[in-house]
């Protein structure tokens, strides 16, 4: 896990953000990334099996985001498909199979391919002393991460002022330049994954439902809404030059009321990031909500259970086999 936590970051840090205004989504083009330096070290390759596992798995990496402009549920595929792509560079490594050294710094490499410069620095900078699961986050909403902030920061200023949706005229919101893009084009979903990649409509329900539970992205009938859209042509995005970085999820915020009250904040991060983590408690909370759609409660316990004490665990396939719907169904079926 750390090889591939410390892979994913390095590389992703050598292509973004170029790579993503190009386009291309990390969790396809990085990830076989992850995965190939995950199974590698599971199959305990040495240095040179493991430079050609990489390099094979450069071949695997793709992915766009067009899905943020008109939809399409194949993102949710996306990490399926590195995993499968690095899982079989690494075993195919192992057969003896190569693939060029170069495939991160080359002149059609991974650097110059997605993101149309060779910027190696990042890569190696910090190497020994930062790691990356000390930049790891776990999401507290069901969209995309560079909402948390915007979702967080207005929920604050709502508890604070506590105004009506009837009280709100304008809503400006300053964020990463490629926030705009990425989650700033939808205003009408038609289908769950555009109204997880709306920000108006996830800060429109915020206001309006006053949370971002996963079932109301999931409801038709919320998606055309007549007062979730009109609050949502309220909220305009727009680029903020400071959130870049280490502080790429910031976000400003200025609301303004009727009668011409003005309110604003500012929040540096959301919560779930490692400086300002989920409680274990918080964490458990979220994986029994949303795993108690297709797992029965004490197949969820016992989860996380062996996830608690998983340094015991000298089989790796029992807990596989627990994450298994099908053998849910399949145990709770009535005997012939």
């Amino acid at each position: 896990m750390a090889a591939g936590y410390e892979i994913g970051w390095r590389v992703g840090r050598g292509l973004l953000p170029e790579m993503m205004r190009r386009g291309y989504h990390a969790q396809g083009v990085v990830g076989v990334f992850i995965a190939a330096a995950t199974a590698g070290k599971l199959l305990r390759l040495d240095n040179e099996r493991m430079t050609h596992a990489l390099a094979i798995a450069g071949s695997h990496a793709s992915g766009t985001m067009e899905y943020d402009q008109s939809g399409g549920e194949v993102k949710r595929v996306h990490n399926g498909m590195a995993c499968s792509g690095g899982v079989r560079s690494a075993m195919l490594a192992a057969m003896g199979l190569t693939g060029p050294p170069t495939i991160f710094e080359g002149e059609r490499g991974i650097l110059k391919v997605f993101s149309g410069i060779c910027n190696t620095a990042p890569i190696t900078e910090g190497l020994g002393s930062d790691s990356a699961v000390l930049h790891a986050a776990i999401k507290r909403f069901p969209v995309n991460a560079s909402q948390h902030s915007p979702i967080e920061l207005l929920d604050d200023l709502l508890k604070k002022h506590k105004f009506s949706p009837n009280d709100v005229q304008k809503i400006e919101v300053g964020v990463n330049e490629a926030v705009t893009m990425h989650s700033g084009t939808i205003y009408e979903p038609t289908e769950v994954i555009e109204a997880q990649f709306s920000l108006r409509f996830s800060l429109a329900l915020r206001i309006l439902k006053g949370s971002n539970d996963l079932k109301f992205y999931l409801d038709p009938r919320l998606w055309s809404d007549a007062d979730i859209l009109a609050l949502g042509k309220k909220i305009n995005l727009y680029p903020d030059p400071t959130a870049q970085k280490e502080k790429r999820f910031a976000c400003r915020m200025k609301i303004t009321l009727a009668g011409g009250n003005v309110i604003d904040g500012y929040l540096p991060s959301p919560k779930g990031s490692f400086s300002n983590p989920l409680s274990p408690d918080e964490v458990r909370e979220k994986f029994i909500r949303l795993g108690s759609a297709v797992l029965s409660e004490e197949r969820l316990n016992s989860l996380i259970e062996k996830v608690d004490n998983i340094e015991a665990e000298e089989d790796m396939s029992r807990l596989v086999s627990l994450l298994s719907h099908k053998s849910e169904i399949s145990r709770k079926q009535p005997a012939v």
